[in-house]
């Protein structure tokens, strides 16, 4: 559930409503070629006709039955039925559900899923359409499967329970589910996947008594996303599903949680810099059920965005948020991360209190109310994967959700009817600060002291007997129009064709490359969707670039050269125009890189271009920040305490040495020597040298953008580059990258964790780079995955989840690294690493089926479709500048379909015995 849920809205009408007064029981309508209704046995369906991406169908088999339906003798059997599941069913036994999913070129894990809450168990697919509907017919036959004939064979029972048993020993706890937030229910407290005892204790009975309760229509919502006929869907889901009797129990409404006077308060230790303090008031949720419903909880998210503005205008930034947490109640939440946590929540709650009873001012209304009313305007456009998580909580939850133009109209014109002193009477209710308030609060005990309940308490009685009736001075309140710091960059933007020096245009992808007469390369994707540019500058030269011998002087040289705005922006005036003009910048600096993602709206791609340009080549340098800097780290340094170091912390930094991620130098204390040597001049002499070389830069620009405006406006902008004539310094690489050894190895990192074996098993090795080998490689990691899926987990039960991953390094030369990770009982250790040795020998002797390989070929082009979907621009951006980063040419990318098309069986045999040598094994263990 997302903390979007005060959107959602549940209505099966099709009139469009014009602009009008809310009544309580007016309805809101569905979007267009949408089905959504209910058969006679209270089975729920929702069916919506839509081409994001095209050929594809998402479908989701909902029930609202989880952990708060179970007995006290019952608790996991929800979890537990979700994974009994996939083992089989009377029409479908013995896996037979997942192997047809996984020809249609769907992955079990990722296409084929489920997931068990507290009040949900959701059985998620995505999956190719075709034009005679099998592939949907077919599956929602094996779901009613499903919901009517279960498998319960003892076989499957124990193999789920040792299976489960290591998903309970992986499990880790999400931090927003700490006991505090859960109140005092005793369902509330136990989590979906229960403890090992307790799923020890389950056994066929107990698991079919709970199923043959709770398993039935009148429970279930079905819904069906994607490139299909809604009326032959709706006849499927009438003729497989309309048969099926009314049984068992009907699911209890959902309630809100209880708390107590005990269990308020929850303090945890770690060991970072800041403290984090939040402060948090349940609220019981009210479903939106009805337009006069969805109107006060906009009222109510205003209100808040009023009071967040008003604190952040003051000096107060301590975060503020409103969202639904469990069953009926939402929580409104205060949080922070600061040494002065006390003083920044003092702060703020005097602030509020000011603001209850002098009230919000007109301007601080008519100034933030646009952007509010911008920001909840329905998206017409949205994938199959996020309409069917609308339809989904719609179900769940029996509400409504704002769809269509017509309805947000409506909305809209009684947003703006409230007047100063009903926006103020919403804010008095909203911030009452009634009972309970929870505290969850977290320290390092070597640095800061305890802060109680009561002091908390205090805080909030003397802050409310002192309010601060401060108004922010008007131009601290954002302007639509920020002329006044738009000027420095307000050169006009002369586009000539001479700055090109070529450009080629790639149909299949739909990117255009154009090569700047200066070296810089811009790669230009139009995408659909949002109105807003995804953009990425790429330097080559990164952390490569620095001197070992000045490395942990030289290691923060992007973030001090970063702090500051432009020559002709100071830093203030730099952050409010990036705030004002809703524009993001994040500097980055990695092993071998270096560059900026940012992002802005589409129509300022001129401003953007310019600022970009200035921030990168024209930097402001604060030398008085710098000083600071360097005086906090040496004062901090004196302070510094050894601590016990994490063992499986210490193995992935290992891991990431290994692969050339992880730099040696790096992990090396700052002595008092490097700190005092820090030269912001010098840094900046060497940012100018080394990493600014315009031949080496290309800059990725993604979005929904009129293709030749954007062409003109960066190419202009960044034709201004002046070339550097300097040679780029050569990496300085052996004394920086970890060198491979060229022999068998076995590393360990020995902790205080007991009984479970953390372990990466790293088969590495050289291949020539190209489009093809990578996928290769990419088919390989697949089969050894699928194998030790089936071997690990299935047959044997050692581990819950084990991942295969499989990195590229591009540099200095292309290596692979096949990654085997996973965590088990330490009593499993042999056996885990002789089951990766003899898949990977098989896979050496053996070739595939080609069925097999046809099947992740699907796999592979379903997965590329869906990322790479028309509207997903940062998938795209990040899609094209990792493919620059490995050296892959755009001829190669508009080739993908046809380059994967022509690997055989083959060549998959040939590969697994031209690359991989046991002899090139790494074998990392932390316990």
């Amino acid at each position: 559930m997302c903390n979007n849920l005060f959107y959602i809205v549940i209505l099966c009408l099709f009139s469009k409503v014009q602009a009008q007064d809310i009544s309580v029981s007016q309805r809101m309508s569905l979007p267009s070629e949408t089905i959504c209704s209910t058969l006679h046995n209270g089975f729920q369906y929702f069916i919506k006709k839509n081409n994001l991406p095209k050929d594809k169908l998402e479908i989701r088999f909902c029930l609202k039955v989880g952990a708060f339906q179970e007995e006290k003798d019952e608790e996991g059997v929800a979890h537990f039925i979700e994974h009994l599941a996939f083992d089989g069913s009377k029409k479908y036994p013995n896996n037979q559900a997942i192997a047809y999913w996984e020809s249609l070129g769907a992955k079990f894990g990722y296409h084929i899923n489920a997931y068990t809450t507290d009040d949900r168990t959701i059985y998620t697919l995505s999956i190719p359409s075709d034009n005679q509907g099998e592939n949907l017919s077919k599956s929602l036959k094996i779901l009613a499967d499903w919901l009517r004939n279960l498998n319960f064979s003892q076989k499957d029972i124990d193999k789920q329970k040792r299976i489960i048993i290591q998903e309970i020993a992986s499990y880790q706890i999400p931090e927003d589910m700490h006991h505090i937030k859960r109140g005092t229910n005793p369902k509330a407290q136990q989590l979906p996947i229960a403890t090992e005892k307790k799923v020890l204790q389950l056994n066929k009975r107990i698991v079919k008594r709970f199923y043959d309760k709770w398993y039935h229509p009148q429970n279930v919502g079905l819904v069906v996303v994607g490139d299909i006929d809604l009326e032959k869907t709706e006849q499927a889901i009438k003729q497989i599903f309309g048969h099926f009797s009314v049984k068992g129990m009907k699911s209890p409404e959902l309630r809100t949680l209880s708390y107590d006077e005990k269990n308020k308060y929850q303090s945890e230790k770690h060991t970072k810099e800041n403290v984090k303090l939040s402060v948090i008031f349940p609220q019981e949720y009210q479903n939106v059920d009805s337009f006069s419903e969805l109107l006060a909880e906009k009222q109510r998210e205003f209100a808040i965005m009023l009071v967040r503005e008003r604190l952040q205008k003051l000096g107060c930034f301590i975060g503020v948020t409103s969202y639904w947490y469990l069953q009926k109640t939402r929580l409104l939440e205060f949080y922070l991360e600061s040494n002065e946590a006390k003083n920044h929540l003092s702060k703020a709650i005097a602030i509020i209190e000011g603001i209850k009873q002098k009230g919000i001012t007109e301007q601080e209304v008519q100034t933030l109310l646009p952007e509010f009313i911008q920001k909840i305007k329905p998206i017409q456009e949205k994938t199959n994967e996020i309409w069917a998580k609308d339809f989904v909580e719609m179900f769940l939850f029996d509400e409504q959700i704002l769809f269509s133009e017509g309805d947000y109209q409506i909305l809209v014109e009684n947003l703006k009817k409230i007047t100063i002193n009903q926006w103020n009477e919403t804010i008095k209710r909203y911030f009452s600060f009634t009972e309970p308030m929870l505290v969850h609060y977290q320290f390092n005990t070597e640095k800061h002291p305890e802060i109680s309940y009561q002091d908390v308490e205090n805080v909030f009685r003397e802050s409310k007997s002192a309010p601060n009736f401060a108004l922010p001075k008007a131009s601290e309140i954002p302007q639509t129009s920020p002329d006044s710091i738009k000027t420095s960059l307000s050169y006009p933007l002369s586009f000539s064709p001479k700055v090109i020096h070529k450009e080629n245009y790639f149909p299949v992808i739909g990117v255009l490359q154009i090569q700047l007469t200066n070296g810089i390369t811009l790669y230009l994707k139009p995408t659909e969707g949002e109105k807003r540019i995804q953009m990425s500058v790429i330097g080559r030269g990164g952390y490569s670039l620095l001197p070992p011998n000045r490395f942990k002087e030289m290691e923060d040289i992007i973030s001090h050269i970063s702090m500051g705005g432009t020559k002709t922006i100071d830093v203030q005036k730099f952050n409010s125009l990036l705030y004002q003009e809703n524009i993001s910048y994040i500097p980055t600096q990695e092993i071998f890189w270096h560059g900026i993602l940012c992002a802005a709206p589409s129509e300022k791609s001129a401003l953007l271009a310019n600022l970009m340009v200035e921030k990168l080549w024209h930097p402001e340098l604060l030398y008085e920040d710098f000083k600071m800097l360097k005086d906090e780290e040496l004062t901090a340094l004196k302070s510094i305490k050894k601590h016990t170091k994490n063992p499986i912390t210490e193995m992935d930094f290992r891991k990431e040495e290994i692969v050339g991620n992880g730099i040696k130098n790096y992990r090396r204390p700052k002595t008092e020597n490097n700190i005092k040597a820090m030269n912001l001049d010098s840094l900046y002499s060497f940012y100018k040298e080394n990493y600014l070389v315009p031949d080496k830069m290309a800059i990725f620009v993604t979005g929904n953008f009129q293709l030749d405006t954007i062409k003109q406006h960066f190419a202009a902008a960044f034709a201004n580059v002046p070339t550097n004539l300097k040679k780029i310094k050569q990496e300085i690489l052996p004394d920086f990258v970890e060198d491979i050894p060229f022999e068998q190895t076995e590393e360990f990192f020995e902790g205080n964790k007991k009984n479970r074996l953390f372990f990466n098993a790293i088969y590495y090795g050289s291949y020539q780079n190209s489009l093809r080998n990578q996928l290769l490689l990419k088919l390989m990691k697949e089969l050894v995955g699928n194998r030790l899926f089936q071997e690990l987990r299935e047959r044997q039960g050692f581990i819950y989840s084990p991942y295969v991953t499989l990195r590229l390094r591009a540099n200095p030369s292309p290596a692979f690294f096949l990654i085997v990770d996973g965590e088990t009982d330490t009593q499993y250790s042999f056996q885990v690493k002789d089951a990766i040795s003899k898949i990977i020998r098989s896979l050496q002797n053996k070739a595939v089926q080609e069925s097999e390989l046809q099947s992740l070929k699907k796999s592979f082009l379903l997965t590329k479709k869906e990322v790479l979907a028309p509207d997903k621009a940062m998938q795209w951006l990040e899609y094209l500048q990792e493919s620059y980063k490995n050296g892959l040419s755009l001829n190669e990318l508009d080739a993908y379909e046809q380059i994967l098309t022509e690997i055989t069986p083959e060549d998959i045999l040939q590969a697994f015995k031209r690359l991989v040598n046991e002899q090139n094994f790494i074998y990392l263990k932390a316990f």
